[in-house]
């Protein structure tokens, strides 16, 4: 999914899931060679986790993840953000990955 905003804006990454207690949620941040992690929510411990300091720092307080939905927010954005988002929802049935890539203008 490509999605555009501009710059200063936020912008919401939305899954199409429901998240279950078992699901393990990560999300990835990068272009095609290298996604680094950005974010994670762990289904059985309620547990949200955002790397501030990944990427030079650019998502440090930005990053606001749903822990019903696995929707991901990134606040004020910066052209440093534009890339590719990948997200995978991890479950005892296997991984479902969603793409997204966001454009700041």
């Amino acid at each position: 999914k490509k999605m555009e905003v501009m710059e200063g804006e936020s912008v919401t990454l939305e899954t199409v899931a429901e998240i279950k207690k078992d699901y393990l949620i990560l999300w990835l941040f990068g272009d095609v060679e290298l996604l680094t992690g950005i974010a994670m929510f762990r289904g059985e411990t309620g547990r949200i986790f955002t790397y501030a300091y990944v990427a030079g720092g650019i998502f440090k307080d930005r990053l606001e993840l749903d822990e019903t939905t696995g929707s991901l927010t990134i606040r004020n954005t910066r052209t440093a953000h534009s890339g590719i988002y990948k997200l995978q929802i991890i479950s005892s049935s296997g991984v479902l990955d969603q793409t997204f890539t966001v454009t700041v203008k």
